[in-house]
């Protein structure tokens, strides 16, 4: 009888230590969210908030929070140890399928970004669209498969808490076409970058293209180590580390949205400027579904598709605003434009004649257009 609990005890050691790790890590990924979440709740107010409605404004909405429910979520079933079986079945499948929320709403935020860096072709649309539903529904089946983590023997459910799990093979899908998703991404936007290399000298057009490179290929870095985690470790902790790829992947997401729309501001000035701005007359003439007509300069100044402005809706006459180079610029324009050394209001602003020619006006750059096409 002492042999028998001699050779368990150390069996029990060992699942002792990993449920103490994986509350651990959880509570650490919490973490790690919340003061990502601390941090740049102002910037969130002033930069999402403030904003007009868009698609982006939602899916940020939805990464955020969901991300924070979700892994608030997953803390909640490693620490609380009074659920019954049938609760902590139902548990084991709702914590998956809310992730997946975290993650496809993140995943078409990247494709978004993707498709304007491309000039917003359909032809670039539509495959990462497909992809993009194709990658949700597969998450959503493995989601399906999970089941409680079912640890040694002789535990105890008080031990051990409610831990979901996939020992399905199929559920590693759910990590792997992430993945894939990112990697496509990822290729797209280095070719996109190859190709404007020589083509665009424009130090916001190559940031503007860098900027996404960084924040995609970290997303696809922590997908990767997930996925080698989840199928090289044991069944009780193949869900160490998606903890915290569900915070990171989150903040990722959401700090690439903020930082574009800093770019924004730097580019076209912030709403406090253009509201002061107002004040000096008539606002520039903007271009809503191509029709003409006078605008007021702290309103959006938008197309068919969206904010005109440095964001992740940016498109000009002919394609992105990676496309649109210095020397074009300056030769169409009767002023010059240095993105070295300026901040936010004074970028355009300070330095340059009332009636100087501004780069991100999207009428100008359009009639200049269509005044040399005509003449030529």
């Amino acid at each position: 009888m002492a042999d028998a609990a001699t050779e368990i005890s150390p069996e029990l050691d060992l699942a002792r230590y990993q449920i103490t790790a994986l509350r651990a890590y959880a509570v650490a990924a919490l973490a790690i969210l919340l003061w990502d979440y601390a941090t740049t709740v102002h910037l969130e107010y002033r930069r999402i908030w403030k904003a007009p409605w868009s698609i982006v404004k939602v899916l940020f909405f939805i990464t955020r929070y969901s991300a924070i429910a979700c892994v608030t979520i997953i803390v909640f079933g490693f620490h609380y140890q009074y659920l019954s079986d049938t609760q902590c079945q139902t548990y084991a499948k709702m914590e998956p399928v809310l992730c997946v929320i975290t993650v496809a709403s993140t995943e078409a935020i990247l494709l978004i970004r993707v498709w304007a860096l491309w000039g917003k072709k359909i032809y670039v649309l539509i495959p990462l669209l497909f992809c993009l539903i194709v990658e949700a529904a597969i998450m959503f089946a493995a989601a399906a498969l999970y089941v409680p983590v079912e640890f040694k023997p002789g535990l105890g459910k008080l031990e051990q808490g409610c831990i979901s799990t996939g020992v399905h093979p199929l559920t590693t899908a759910y990590w792997i076409v992430p993945l894939i998703f990112d990697a496509i991404v990822v290729v797209m936007t280095v070719t996109k970058l190859a190709m404007n290399r020589n083509g665009s000298r424009s130090k916001i057009a190559k940031v503007f293209l860098r900027d996404g490179l960084m924040y995609f290929s970290v997303i696809f870095g922590i997908n990767l180590i997930n996925t080698v985690v989840y199928l090289v470790t044991p069944e009780n902790i193949k869900a160490a580390n998606s903890t915290l790829a569900i915070a990171l992947t989150a903040i990722m997401g959401c700090r690439l949205v903020l930082s574009l729309r800093a770019l924004d501001d730097t580019s076209g000035g912030s709403s406090t400027s253009r509201d002061r701005s107002n004040s000096r007359g008539p606002g520039p003439v903007v271009t809503i579904g191509g029709t003409n007509r006078r605008g007021n300069v702290s309103q959006p100044q938008t197309t068919t598709f969206g904010s005109y402005k440095m964001n992740e809706f940016s498109t000009d006459f002919v394609g992105t605003l990676a496309d649109v180079n210095e020397e074009q610029l300056n030769h169409h324009g009767q002023g010059s434009y240095n993105t070295e050394d300026k901040d936010d209001e004074s970028l355009y602003r300070s330095e340059q004649p009332r009636n100087a020619f501004n780069p991100f006006d999207p009428v100008k750059i359009q009639v200049q257009h269509q005044t040399e096409h005509h003449v030529s």
